[in-house]
C-alpha cells in the first residue's frame, strides 16, 4: 500500500515538473518567439488604399511561428483572410520575419485597433484610422510607408493613450492566466506533500 501512495506522489510530482517545464520551456534554452509591434504604431489611410500591416516577430527555431491577429471590437475578432483581406508572411533572415496583414481596398468599418499574436506572447496594439478621400490626415511625425503607397501615412505618436488603455486589459489576462497556472501547479505540489506527511503520520 505504502509503494502504492509512493509511486502516487511521484507522479503528481512529475506532472507538476512537466507542467512548469512547459511553460518555461523557450525561456530555459535563453531564446523565445518575439513579436516586435513597436508601442503607439498608428496607421492613417485614406478609403479605398491599399493598406499593409507589419506584424515582426523574431523566433528561435524553424518553421516560422503561427502569427494570429485581433482586432478589437465587442466582441473580440480573430481575423483570417477573405475578400479583400490577406494575411502573409515574409520571412527576412533564418530567425526573423514579419507577418504582414493586407487591406486591399480598405473601408472606413476597418478602422480600429489591431493587435497580431504569437502563442502567449502579444504585440502591442496598432492603431488603423481609415479617411475620406477629402479629409486631410494631420500627423506629428511621418514615416515613409512600408507599402511605399502616397495614400498610406504610417506615423508613430505620442498621444496613444487610447491604444495603451486598450491594449492594457489584454496583457493583464494573459498575466493573470499564467499566474493561475502556476498557482494550480503550487497547489498541486502542497496537496502531494501534504498527503505524503498525513499517510506517514
Amino acid at each position: 500500500m505504502m509503494m502504492v501512495h509512493k509511486n502516487r506522489t511521484a507522479v503528481h510530482l512529475l506532472m507538476s515538473a512537466a507542467l512548469l517545464l512547459t511553460l518555461n520551456a523557450d525561456s530555459e534554452d535563453g531564446c523565445s518567439a518575439e513579436v516586435k509591434v513597436r508601442r503607439n504604431t498608428k496607421y492613417d489611410v485614406f478609403q479605398g488604399a491599399e493598406l499593409r500591416i507589419q506584424c515582426p516577430v523574431s523566433f528561435c527555431s524553424l518553421p516560422p511561428p503561427t502569427v494570429i491577429w485581433k482586432k478589437f471590437e465587442e466582441p473580440q475578432i480573430q481575423i483570417s483572410s477573405s475578400r479583400g483581406i490577406k494575411i502573409i508572411w515574409e520571412q527576412n533572415n533564418k530567425f526573423n520575419g514579419a507577418s504582414i496583414l493586407v487591406f486591399e481596398k480598405i473601408h472606413r468599418n476597418d478602422s480600429g485597433l489591431y493587435r497580431c499574436e504569437i502563442n502567449t506572447n502579444v504585440g502591442h496594439c496598432i492603431k488603423v484610422s481609415v479617411h475620406g478621400q477629402n479629409e486631410n490626415i494631420k500627423t506629428k511625425t511621418s514615416n515613409q510607408s512600408s507599402t511605399e503607397n502616397p495614400e498610406v501615412s504610417t506615423v508613430t505618436t505620442t498621444d496613444g493613450l487610447l491604444t495603451e488603455q486598450a491594449c492594457s486589459d489584454v496583457y493583464r489576462q494573459y498575466f493573470y492566466r499564467t499566474l493561475g497556472v502556476l498557482a494550480f501547479v503550487l497547489v498541486l505540489t502542497a496537496v502531494c506533500f501534504t498527503s505524503k506527511r498525513c499517510y506517514k503520520g
